[in-house]
């Protein structure tokens, strides 16, 4: 896409995606990478991933625009290393739109050990039970910084809360209502050019592979009845921020057909 400006004007809206959940599908990075410049604070080459906060090599939240996403991850990091703490000011400020999409628990913890069996490293895989009872619990709790009591006030914060499972839509309708909040800010040229290149994806998004989906499907098949539901236990709280996006989600894709904003095509 365009190059976006390297001074953006004062209030510009820009996009922050979260990315807690270990399956990302073709369809949302397809949408980040054709619509956006995606950036990131991670550097592989200046020693892997960080395990403080003071090991991120970070970006200049300044500079981000509309046409510029910044995406944070937050899976697979050690519990210091989490946006709130490595990056305040994007959790203060009102300019920043952060989005995540989750994934139903178990499917995410099978899309990781699907990763983790392909490895070929020389040493014997645990079983998926195994890796389970091993996994420290709540994971999204532990990356977007909510407790039982409180994680419908922190996931007020996400302006958008997507879901794996329905990917293609979730991104016509995370396209629809970020063309909503750019349509009502400053028509910058980053915000023209963020609106186009979103509206050229949506007409020719990318179809998410089944392959992966057939293969953490089969993890899941295997594992034992009374395996699952000890994990379910163990992760109620992510359950429950799971259940809330779904909810959320539904409510997204109700509104803006209500607004009259075109019928997600993949609904």
């Amino acid at each position: 896409m365009a190059s976006p400006s390297l001074t953006p004007p004062a209030g510009e809206p820009a996009l922050i995606y979260h990315a807690v959940s270990g399956i990302e599908r073709r369809s949302l990075t397809g949408f980040m990478h054709r619509a956006f410049v995606v950036v990131y604070d991670e550097s592989r080459e200046l020693g892997g991933m960080p395990r403080t906060p003071d090991e991120i090599h970070r970006i200049d939240a300044d500079s981000l625009s509309a046409t510029k996403l910044f995406s944070f991850r937050g899976h697979g990091l050690p519990l210091e290393v989490r946006l709130r703490d490595a990056y305040p000011e994007i959790l203060a400020g009102s300019r920043y739109l952060l989005f995540t999409f989750l994934a139903e628990p178990l499917r995410s913890e099978a899309s990781g050990y699907t990763w983790y069996l392909n490895q070929a490293d020389g040493h014997p895989k645990a079983s998926f039970a195994e890796v389970l009872r091993a996994r420290r619990s709540n994971l999204y709790a532990s990356a977007m910084g909510c407790k039982w009591w409180n994680y419908r006030r922190v996931l007020k914060r996400y302006f958008f809360l997507g879901v794996s499972e329905q990917a293609p839509a979730a991104v016509d309708a995370l396209a629809a209502k970020t063309d909503e909040l750019f349509a009502s800010a400053a028509q910058t040229p980053n915000v023209a050019r963020a609106r186009y290149f979103m509206r050229e994806y949506v007409r020719k998004p990318d179809a998410d592979s089944e392959d992966r989906a057939e293969q953490i499907a089969e993890v899941i098949a295997r594992l034992d009845p009374a395996e699952k539901s000890a994990f379910e236990r163990r992760n109620r709280l992510d359950y429950w921020i799971y259940a809330h996006s779904r909810e959320r989600l539904a409510a997204d894709i109700r509104r803006l057909r209500r607004l009259a904003i075109p019928e997600p095509a993949h609904a």
